[in-house]
């Protein structure tokens, strides 16, 4: 039995795919050695001056790390027309109703490919809006996962009541 060792469109997808994850992983570990090295320079820096001040003793305090700076980046149209359905509702939604409200407007707009890779792009924008940007708060939904609000309609930790369905 012969195999072809000729690599099909999706293969090469697939692997270009998992050297990008790759190169994630890794970019995120130089950042985490980035900041080790920093930290041991600063501990052998501090030990040395222990050292030639003896008669000093020395209290060492920790180093508190300035927090990063957040990078703001400009929202997609996909994140605009999420945001706007949300807006226009006044009320929280579920996946599958801000789905439906944007749907027309996105095949409008040349962005609505098919039912499946649109759905994955809106999945893909909601984690965003409300996991990393802070832009959409998750809300506990009666039934299966979250319904999604705006954070001007919570009060603390709780929705307020005009914005309840």
């Amino acid at each position: 039995m012969r195999v072809s060792r000729k690599l099909t469109e999706q293969d090469i997808l697939d692997i270009l795919h998992e050297y990008q994850g790759e190169i994630r992983k890794l970019r995120v570990k130089e950042e985490f050695v980035k900041e080790k090295i920093q930290d041991l320079n600063q501990k052998l820096k501090d030990l040395r001056e222990a050292k030639e001040h003896k008669d000093k003793p020395q209290v060492q305090q920790e180093r508190k790390l300035a927090p990063k700076a957040k990078r703001v980046f400009k929202l997609s149209e996909w994140d605009k027309m999420i945001m706007n359905a949300l807006e226009r509702a006044n009320k929280v939604l579920i996946n599958q109703e801000i789905h439906d409200r944007i749907q027309e407007e996105a095949r409008v707009k040349g962005l609505y490919g098919n039912e499946k890779k649109a759905k994955a792009k809106l999945n893909q924008c909601l984690i965003k809006l409300a996991n990393r940007r802070g832009d959409l708060v998750k809300v506990r939904f009666k039934g299966r996962g979250y319904a999604y609000a705006l954070p001007e309609w919570m009060d603390g930790r709780k929705l307020k009541k005009e914005y309840k369905r």
